[in-house]
């Protein structure tokens, strides 16, 4: 199995190699060593890495990181531990996707607004456009927009 020093680790996957000793202190890696204290990965802990880096990339935060690491490293009895830890989050993630998507769609009513007022303005030659934010607002922007969701 070819063994791959640090540097060779950072162009794999991107991470710089303060992040990577990072994640070995953090206990989220362990790294061989050669006889000089040298860290030598092999292609399973390239692998661990990037999917570290997609659980960050999901804003997973270090101290559950840390928990999967540690029941990785336990073994095939945490299996159902680790199923339940990662079906846990992967339903906050598509909660905040659900969020997200929500705020997009209100972001794109809103520029759809803003591109009928512009075609009007242009179509009938006015070069007054509603100043939405003062006085001249003819409250058709605050008909278009309905309020957030705040439940949770």
């Amino acid at each position: 199995m070819e063994r791959m020093r640090i540097g060779q680790v950072v162009q794999e996957t991107g991470l710089s190699a303060s992040t990577l000793r990072y994640y070995e202190r953090e206990g989220l890696v362990s790294v061989a060593r050669d006889g000089a204290g040298r860290r030598l990965y092999d292609a399973q802990d390239v692998s661990w890495i990037r999917f570290l880096q997609r659980l960050r990339a999901a804003s997973m935060p270090i101290g559950l990181m840390r928990r999967y690491a540690q029941l990785r490293k336990a073994g095939p009895s945490t299996l159902r531990e680790r199923l339940e830890l990662l079906c846990d989050y992967e339903a906050d993630v598509r909660s905040r996707i659900a969020e997200l998507s929500t705020h997009a769609d209100a972001l794109d009513a809103k520029i759809a607004l803003y591109r009928q007022w512009i075609d009007d303005a242009e179509g009938s030659r006015q070069t007054y456009i509603p100043d939405i934010h003062g006085k001249e607002n003819d409250g058709r922007e605050d008909r278009q927009e309905q309020k957030p969701d705040r439940r949770r």
